[in-house]
């Protein structure tokens, strides 16, 4: 199973860290003294049913999973709050900050979920730190763009929340899981000690670039739940192109994603783990009466197939469109993943403590649903996925490795507010 990404749950849309999602937002700004604040949030929770869902994550469907009706988070977005600011220092030039979090309505607390830490590999680490959805400050150069340094979200998952009708839905969202969710892909969403840079808007076409300093010569520690945060002990590097009209839209993103260590018991100097490629394009396109999404991406892990995590090589496909529909949109999704050979076998023991072999083999979903715009920041609701997982697992008593299957239908009636 891949552990490093089991822990990856739902995280909410966009941090809206470059000017172009700032100048979207329609949250209030306050003047205090010269320096702009804009607080903004969202708050999204659902009763339904998710199979293979827990509150740190939803590593994906288990033979036999137990299944009931909760209150749970985050069917659309993640649940978040948060503060960005700006003050002008020179003519042109702004400074800018922008510190947020998530938070669980559920549990009334901070964080994705209400656990304080979490287990990979029999190794504990905190779950998610206050400001674990971004901590970043910098400079709006106008014309140019906004360089930052600190915490931010990754070029990858940047583009992918933006460019498919379900966002950052880790839940329901094909697109998202289907590339966090126990793929080949490492690295997270959130990058820390990192320096972004997000190019000014061009005629609709921007780029966005990131370079993370990581803890080179460390043994991987994962200090937020999902190891967004600081989910890589080497040095990252990801570029990002995509543009937007009224009618077409197109996105392109390469990352390079390296570890020197694995975690917890598994921890040697020999062995490399989780050094990985990703890369995704995407396209789109408005006819008016639907809007029409398309995906293909490739994952390739260069560790050692000896690894305990090891992913050798994946492909992911998704199609998806957005109907509007009486005041809402009506929205469908297909995607599957595909794994080539060697993948790893998670071992039984770990199916049972986690709850769901999460699909290294291969995994596929399908949704459909309505989002009716009630207000505006005030979304309702209803929707309806399948999704099948296979996952190569060793038999630890006999060493023998087998194939599992499982699938599951889940739903979920929900609302999100957001400001």
């Amino acid at each position: 199973m891949r552990q490093t990404l089991i822990l990856v749950p739902a995280l909410a849309l966009a941090c809206a860290a470059t000017s172009h999602a700032e100048e979207s937002t329609s949250a209030t700004t306050m003047e205090i003294g010269g320096l702009a604040l804009t607080p903004y949030g969202q708050f999204d929770q659902f009763v339904g049913r998710s199979v293979g869902f827990s509150n740190d994550a939803n590593p994906g469907v288990a033979p036999g999973a137990h299944s009931k009706v909760d209150l749970l988070n985050g069917g659309l977005s993640t649940s978040n709050i948060g503060l960005r600011g700006r003050a002008k220092i020179a003519e042109g030039t702004d400074v800018v900050f922008d510190l947020s979090a998530f938070i669980n309505p559920e549990g009334g607390s901070f964080g994705r979920t209400e656990d304080k830490s979490v287990t990979v590999a029999n190794g504990v680490f905190p779950a998610d730190p206050l400001l674990s959805r971004a901590a970043n400050v910098g400079f709006d150069f106008k014309g140019v763009g906004v360089l930052k340094v600190g915490s931010d979200i990754a070029p990858m998952f940047f583009s992918i929340i933006r460019s498919n009708p379900f966002g950052d839905s880790m839940v329901f969202g094909p697109l998202p899981t289907l590339t966090f969710i126990n793929s080949g892909i490492s690295g997270g969403t959130n990058w820390q000690k990192g320096v972004f840079f997000n190019s000014a808007n061009l005629d609709g076409l921007w780029f966005r670039a990131a370079y993370s300093f990581g803890e080179a010569g460390d043994v991987y520690v994962s200090p937020a739940a999902a190891n967004d945060v600081s989910g890589h002990s080497g040095r990252n590097w990801a570029l990002s192109a995509n543009y937007s009209s009224s009618t077409f839209g197109a996105m392109l993103v390469y990352q390079k994603v390296n570890r020197n260590n694995v975690i917890g018991n598994f921890s040697t100097s020999t062995l490399t783990v989780d050094n990985t490629n990703a890369w995704m394009a995407g396209a789109s396109y408005n006819f008016g009466f639907a809007k029409v999404f398309g995906h293909v991406g490739g994952f390739r892990d260069e560790s050692s197939p000896s690894s305990p995590f090891y992913a050798g090589r994946q492909k992911i496909y998704e199609l998806s469109l957005s109907v509007p529909v009486a005041g809402g949109d009506v929205l469908a999704a297909v995607g599957k993943r595909d794994a080539g050979g060697g993948v790893a076998a998670t071992p039984d023991v770990a199916i049972l403590d986690d709850g769901a072999p999460g699909g290294s083999n291969g995994r596929r979903m399908a949704t459909v649903g309505y989002n009716y715009h009630l207000f505006k920041n005030t979304d309702i609701y209803a929707l309806l996925s399948s999704d099948r997982t296979h996952t190569n697992v060793l038999n630890t008593s006999n060493g023998t490795v087998g194939n599992v299957g499982a699938s599951a239908t889940n739903f979920g009636i929900g609302g999100r507010f957001s400001f």
